[in-house]
């Protein structure tokens, strides 16, 4: 027998509220025609604290904006990438989820009726993002919020800087 899942509007609105509250707004740049371009999907590991570009894999994709990064007094958190030319010149910027954390929402077994969140830091994850065709000499930086449980709002700060070449295309 095929289980089905499904999910209603009324259960995944409060996520949708959180979540987009969260973001910060996109660049200014005027939007050009959705058309693909050459991409590139990078596979990136954590383990144990360090970061390591295991793969990249040309694509053709239409890719969001470039993001930019909330302005104000205080410092930004959460986490982004930032794809460098060689110069280090900002290429392109996505502001995303944080890969690196796993986080369970569900109801709490001591309250019951009331959501719990748990943030947990695994030894390892892997996790791909998406940029425009790199070149010779580009690197890719990654900024977050310190990468412990419940410390989301804390500043970022760059935690990686890794090169994207010359690990084989594959």
């Amino acid at each position: 027998m095929k289980r089905v899942w499904s999910w209603s509007a009324r259960a995944l609105a409060p996520a949708a509220v959180v979540f987009s509250l969260a973001l910060p707004p996109v660049s200014a740049q005027e939007p050009g025609p959705s058309a693909a371009v050459a991409a590139e999907r990078l596979t990136i590991k954590f383990s144990n604290g360090t970061f390591e570009l295991l793969s990249r894999t040309p694509i053709r994709k239409v890719l969001a904006p470039s993001d930019a990064l909330p302005q104000g007094e205080r410092a930004p958190s959460g986490f982004w990438y930032e794809h460098r030319s060689a110069n280090g010149a900002l290429r392109y910027r996505r502001i995303v989820e944080n890969p690196v954390l796993l986080v369970f929402e569900g109801p709490d077994g001591e309250k019951p009726g009331e959501p719990d969140r748990k943030e947990g830091l695994p030894a390892e994850r892997i996790f791909s993002v998406l940029i425009p065709q790199s070149a010779v000499g580009d690197s890719l930086a990654l900024f977050s919020s310190p990468l412990r449980p419940d410390a989301q709002g804390e500043p970022a700060q760059q935690v990686a800087l890794l090169a994207i070449h010359p690990p084989v295309i594959g």
